[in-house]
């Protein structure tokens, strides 16, 4: 939990620098930097294409876990 807080921490502060050049070239919004920063940190955060942690599987029953289990 600790390694994906500082992971989006640090992706924060990559959205708002790339903001704060964009906002110094091109006069974009100031306050847009705090939101683009936002909502990039989110999407590290919720990880939707499970990039920084693989997808769960289903649940391994007994016999993935002991190949000698038999039932009954």
């Amino acid at each position: 939990m600790l390694r994906r807080l500082t992971i989006c921490a640090l992706w924060f502060v990559a959205f708002f620098c790339l903001h704060e050049l964009a906002w110094s070239v091109f006069g974009s919004p100031r306050m847009l930097g705090l939101v683009v920063g936002g909502l990039g940190a989110a999407f590290v955060w919720f990880d939707p294409l499970h990039l920084t942690r693989p997808a769960s599987t289903a649940r391994a029953d007994a016999r993935t876990l002991d190949p000698d289990f038999t039932r009954g």
